[in-house]
C-alpha cells in the first residue's frame, strides 16, 4: 500500500465510519429530493402550500438546532446521532401513511427536528475527534461525504423509481439509508469525551521571526465572524430552498421523466 495512503488512513481511519454514515444519509436525502414536490402536489398540496410544506423542515431546524447544539455539548454526541438518525428514518416514510397538507407539514417538521438533533452532535464529534490544526480538513472531508451522497442520491432515486415503477419507493430508500447510517454510527463510531479547551485572553505578542501573530479566538459566541457566516448561510439557503421547491415541477412541465 502506498505510504501516503497508509498515512492518510492512519490519520482519518477512525473517522471513516462517520464519513460513510454521512454519505449514506445524503444518498437517501438526495433520492427523496426530486420526488418530494411532485408527490406533495399529486396528493392535494397546491403551489402556495407547497412552499409551506417544504419550508417546514428547515423551519424546525432554525428553531431547534441551537437547543440541540447546546445539548450536544453536555450529553453523549454519539447517542444523539443515533437517536436523530432513527427518528429521521421514521419521519422520512411518514408521508406515505399520513396524507394531506397538514400531515405533510407535521411530517416535515418532525423530520427537521430529528435532523437538528443529529447534525450538531455529528459536527461536535468531529471537533472532539481531531486536534485544532486538523479540524478544517476534517470538516472538509465531512462536507465532501455529504456532497458525494447528495450527488449519487438523485440518480439512485430516479433509477430505483424507473426499475420499480413506483415513485413512493424513494421514501423507503431514504428510510433505509437513515437506518443504515444509524447502525454504522452505533457499531463503528466510538464514544468520545467532549473536547474542553480554555479560551485565552487576547495578548499582544511581538513576532520574533517576521511571522504574523495568531489572533485570539472570540470570547463570545455572538461575534462578527459568526454573524458573517450566518448571513452567508441565509442567502445561500434562501436561493437553494427556492430552487428545490420549483425545479422538479419545472422539469416535469417540460416533459421530463423521473
Amino acid at each position: 500500500m502506498n505510504v501516503r495512503v497508509r498515512a492518510w488512513l492512519a490519520q482519518w481511519g477512525p473517522m471513516l465510519p462517520l464519513l460513510l454514515a454521512e454519505g449514506v444519509l445524503w444518498v437517501g436525502f438526495g433520492a427523496l429530493l426530486p420526488i418530494l414536490s411532485i408527490y406533495f402536489v399529486e396528493h392535494g398540496v397546491d403551489l402556495p402550500m407547497l412552499g409551506v410544506v417544504v419550508a417546514a423542515w428547515p423551519a424546525a431546524r432554525v428553531v431547534s438546532e441551537p437547543a440541540f447544539g447546546w445539548l450536544a455539548d453536555r450529553v453523549s454526541r454519539r447517542l444523539m446521532m443515533i437517536i436523530g438518525l432513527l427518528a429521521s428514518a421514521v419521519f422520512a416514510v411518514m408521508p406515505l401513511f399520513l396524507l394531506g397538507p397538514a400531515a405533510f407539514i407535521a411530517a416535515r417538521l418532525l423530520a427537521g427536528l430529528a435532523a437538528a438533533m443529529y447534525d450538531p452532535a455529528a459536527r461536535g464529534y468531529i471537533v472532539d475527534a481531531n486536534p485544532p490544526e486538523k479540524r478544517g480538513e476534517a470538516f472538509g472531508l465531512y462536507n465532501a461525504a455529504q456532497m458525494a451522497g447528495f450527488m449519487l442520491g438523485p440518480a439512485v432515486g430516479g433509477i430505483t423509481v424507473a426499475i420499480v415503477g413506483d415513485p413512493t419507493i424513494v421514501f423507503w430508500v431514504a428510510g433505509v439509508s437513515l437506518v443504515a447510517s444509524a447502525l454504522l454510527v452505533a457499531l463503528r463510531v466510538p464514544e468520545l469525551g467532549h473536547a474542553r479547551e480554555s479560551v485565552k485572553a487576547a495578548v499582544a505578542v511581538e513576532p520574533d521571526d517576521g511571522a504574523i501573530p495568531v489572533e485570539a479566538r472570540p470570547s463570545r459566541l455572538l461575534n462578527s465572524l459568526l454573524i458573517a457566516g450566518l448571513a452567508l448561510n441565509v442567502g445561500a439557503y434562501f436561493a437553494s430552498g427556492t430552487y428545490e421547491v420549483i425545479w422538479s415541477l419545472y422539469l416535469t412541465s417540460l416533459g421530463a421523466s423521473v
